[in-house]
């Protein structure tokens, strides 16, 4: 009896010293999960690091790539509280429906603070003049481009000589914008008074203190900045009725893609790019300026999120460009349906031969699309810098974490461990419950003898 006794102390001494030393192995080696999370993919590191819809909307800073078809909308809801809208879709009424409803609807969207036209081309202008229509905006972004009816700039154009010397554009989509633009109003709480919108030139350090995007909480630090295109030397415009301001940018006389401007915006240690339709001209003048300028390169090495130029044209991001700002993770904004041009092959072959280069740092396998993943929902967590994303129906319900597994394994093996030395344990004293019973048995029939 005492000999069994000492046999299950053993084995229950046995067991709490394998779980124990379990226990410090793996809650241990939570203490490392940065870079165990950062060499199996897993976290923030891994393309499935996508949360639900709801763990999205508790972070501050929230980016909505919206699938508008062969088109660009990109809703950005800033860390303190601040609305800005890139570009508008495109008509005819039922997209620009659908975009009024997602904004409206979905993330209950009444006032922009910001709206920003990267350039009068209808697949971006097309929705503006009706996102004028049904928000009251405060600042709006407009190229330099100018509105023009049958050669002649409409009345609203208030540009100076300029309104002959820059770049026409006589698309009704981008003449209704401009004619609503230099009309917008919006109910300025402050003040209780109908205030008219801000127009501004897009280009980079359009007027000191006026071109970049600044928080109007002192406790909440990001910004968003623009780079592009170029400005000229000419001086700040001073109009008849002061109605623009900005300075006169480089202009790109056969293309209206390259107005777009290069923007970036950072928050915590994210950096997100976008580009409208700038094309390799634009990103040249962009790399010949900024890519030795140590402020810059700072932001681009925390670069997570690229949109990628002209949805994924050839015609942009070129090796050069993309071996700069090295994204994460890039979005191309397209229908294949549509335009089977976008993303283009020679596009894929060059993202494919950069984000190769980040080796077991690299989290995607192709760019996210619109038309494939529909809209998708870049989030930054206030509290902890954590990026997490949601696309389409395809949203994961959590976040895999090294913790977790760690702590699942714990868990798992430990059980593993007590049933396996209890069955064992269990087959001993039925083996030998059984030789007693076969030598009781033999006692008893040599005595029936």
């Amino acid at each position: 009896m005492a000999n069994k006794q000492q046999a299950k102390r053993k084995v229950l001494i046995i067991k709490l010293a394998l779980i124990l030393i379990l226990g410090v192995v793996c809650f241990g080696s939570i203490l490392f999960s940065d870079p165990i999370e950062r060499a199996l993919k897993i976290g923030e590191y891994t393309h499935s690091a996508s949360a639900d819809l709801e763990v999205v909307n508790t972070c501050g800073l929230k980016i909505h790539y919206i699938n508008v078809g062969q088109a660009d909308a990109t809703l950005v809801e800033l860390p303190d509280n601040t609305k800005l809208l890139i570009d508008a879709g495109k008509s005819p009424k039922e997209n620009t429906d659908k975009l009024l409803s997602y904004l409206q609807n979905d993330c209950n969207i009444s006032v922009i603070d910001y709206l920003i036209l990267t350039h009068c081309d209808e697949d971006h202008a097309g929705g503006m003049a009706a996102v004028l229509d049904a928000f009251e905006v405060k600042n709006i972004y407009r190229p330099f481009q100018i509105a023009c009816k049958s050669g002649v700039p409409i009345a609203e154009e208030d540009l100076g000589y300029y309104s002959t010397t820059a770049k026409q554009c006589s698309t009704n989509c981008y003449v209704n914008f401009i004619k609503k633009a230099y009309n917008e109003t919006y109910l300025d709480k402050t003040t209780n008074t109908v205030t008219s919108a801000r127009v501004y030139l897009t280009s980079e350090d359009l007027v000191e203190g006026l071109s970049d995007i600044a928080s109007t909480n002192p406790e909440v630090d990001f910004t968003f900045e623009f780079y592009a295109p170029l400005k000229t030397s000419e001086t700040t415009l001073v109009t008849a009725a002061d109605k623009t301001q900005g300075r006169p940018v480089k202009v790109y006389l056969d293309n209206n893609n390259n107005a777009s401007p290069i923007m970036m915006l950072t928050y915590k240690t994210n950096t997100f790019v976008f580009t409208g339709d700038a094309e390799k001209e634009v990103e040249a003048d962009f790399l010949s300026k900024y890519k030795t300028n140590a402020s810059v390169i700072n932001k681009l090495n925390n670069m997570v999120v690229y949109k990628a130029g002209h949805h994924g044209s050839n015609t942009s991001s070129t090796a050069e460009f993309l071996q700069l700002i090295n994204p994460t993770y890039t979005i191309c904004s397209c229908d294949y349906n549509v335009y089977k041009a976008h993303p283009g092959d020679k596009f894929l072959e060059r993202w494919e031969a950069q984000v190769s280069s980040q080796g077991t740092n690299r989290v995607q396998e192709t760019p996210f699309r619109t038309d494939v993943n529909g809209t998708i929902i870049f989030g930054v967590n206030d509290s902890t810098g954590e990026l997490v994303y949601c696309s389409g129906v395809e949203a994961q319900g959590f976040i895999l974490r090294w913790s977790y597994i760690a702590s699942a394994t714990f868990v798992v093996l430990s059980v593993i461990i007590i049933s396996v030395k209890i069955h064992k344990n269990n087959v001993l004293l039925t083996a030998r419950s059984l030789a007693k019973s076969t030598k009781k048995a033999q006692s008893v029939r040599k005595r029936m003898r």
